[in-house]
């Protein structure tokens, strides 16, 4: 029974980490992140039609690779490796877009 909780905990953490990276279909952990929030800054979901705004924004995610996000995420989580701190404020996003945002814009 012990074994079976650590597996089912181990796999959790695995997809906690796992998710990010194959739903924005990226590399690291900090690049997922800041496709996510270039998303949720521009207002894109999945009921709304692409605007020449939304174009211009997805292109120049291309340009970064995520060191945004990770410089960010080291701020806001000095003690954290940057991947850990990027999967832990993608989560926070995920599940409270707009806590996020007013967490950011406040921070400036």
């Amino acid at each position: 029974m012990k074994t079976l909780i650590v597996l089912l905990v181990l796999l959790a953490i695995g997809g906690s980490f796992a998710y990010p990276l194959a739903i924005e279909d990226r590399s690291s952990e900090c690049d997922s992140l800041e496709r996510l929030v270039v998303r949720l800054a521009i207002g894109i979901n999945q009921q709304t039609a692409p605007n020449p705004d939304v174009v211009i924004g997805q292109s120049l995610q291309g340009f970064s690779n995520g060191q945004v996000a990770r410089a960010e995420a080291r701020e806001l989580y000095p003690k954290l490796p940057a991947s850990i701190a990027c999967t832990v404020l993608y989560w926070r996003a995920i599940v409270d877009p707009n806590g996020f945002r007013q967490s950011i814009i406040g921070r400036r």
